[in-house]
């Protein structure tokens, strides 16, 4: 009876004890899901949203067998392959297949490239009611800034048989007016640089703004060097730039710390102060840039031991102040 009882205990304790065999294949299942999404995301997908520039066949038929398994992100950029031309021959049937199946299954940029596909008549002729119903569709799910920048690189792209930059730019605009920060930054630089479209300081300014309003520390610095140099439209206004590129820097941004360092070094906008110059410069100068690196050699021979020691600290004391922003 004895025996009988320990086996019993025994048995009890194993089970106890050992994992539970169905347990352990679902944690199995779920390794190789969690391993089989970083893939998609490292590998296929980076960023989320565009396949690698550099894939290959083989990358196109794991991309294939995503689509095949539902996927919808997969299937939108399937239809992007075939539409394009990249990897695979152009093929615009193809492409409308797959971008039909991830709009029916509420893919927005899908939906608005099937909107695309009936307004220029991929399959045929054009169809503008249907056009308008996937417009309208994409619209309504709401991300449609994403999706409306999506098309516009979608037609920026000078590799692709569709390549058309007007399209692209009139693509970007609408997901710069839906407060798209990407979109923002390609007009105003385009804009600014009047190299793609005629140069337009006065818009450059207001998308520049649009995207600062977000925080965007590149857009800030950019409004602040627009006033630091100002042209024949806008004056040199040395208390704005200094409050712009001031705003970046404290973004932890190297080329407004740079830039507010030379500001102070020759009390332009601000005080002149070697103390701050060097503290600003030496947190812009992460990366070992050797213009800040021959900027601080050249200040710290006119500065004394105790100058230097206070600068350092004022770093510190920004840097610190820096992590909460």
């Amino acid at each position: 009876m004895r025996r009988i009882l320990l086996i019993i205990l025994t048995f009890s304790c194993l089970t106890v004890w050992a994992a539970d065999p169905f347990e352990l294949m679902m944690r199995k299942q779920e390794e190789l899901r969690q391993a089989d999404m970083e893939r998609r995301q490292n590998f296929i997908y980076p960023g989320g949203e565009r396949f690698m520039e550099n894939a290959s066949k083989n990358d196109v038929i794991a991309l294939r067998w995503y689509a095949a398994a539902g996927d919808v992100d997969a299937q939108a950029v399937l239809g992007d392959i075939y539409a394009k031309g990249f990897i695979e021959p152009q093929n615009l049937e193809s492409a409308v297949y797959w971008y039909n199946l991830a709009a029916r299954y509420g893919n927005t940029y899908a939906q608005y490239m099937m909107g695309l596909s009936n307004q220029l008549g991929w399959l045929g002729r054009p169809n503008a009611d249907e056009a308008n119903n996937w417009f309208r569709e994409a619209t309504i799910n709401g991300t449609n800034a994403c999706a409306q920048r999506r098309v516009a690189q979608f037609f920026n792209d000078i590799d692709s048989a569709l390549y058309d930059f007007a399209e692209s730019f009139r693509w970007f605009e609408r997901a710069a007016k839906n407060n798209d920060l990407e979109s923002q930054l390609n007009l105003a630089d385009w804009y600014l640089n009047g190299d793609v479209i005629g140069r337009d300081i006065l818009s450059a300014m207001k998308w520049y703004g649009r995207a600062a309003a977000q925080k965007d520390p590149y857009a800030q610095y950019s409004l602040g060097l627009i006033y630091l140099k100002g042209d024949e439209i806008i004056p040199i206004d040395y208390t704005s730039a200094v409050e712009w590129i001031e705003r970046a820097a404290w973004q932890n941004y190297s080329a407004a710390q740079y830039t507010l360092g030379r500001l102070y070094s020759q009390g332009i906008g601000v005080p002149r102060s070697d103390t701050q110059a060097y503290a600003w410069w030496s947190m812009a100068n992460k990366f070992e840039n050797p213009a800040v690196e021959r900027d601080l050699a050249r200040i710290t021979q006119k500065m004394s031991l105790e100058e230097i020691d206070q600068a350092v600290k004022l770093a510190h004391a920004y840097e610190a102040d820096m992590v909460g922003w």
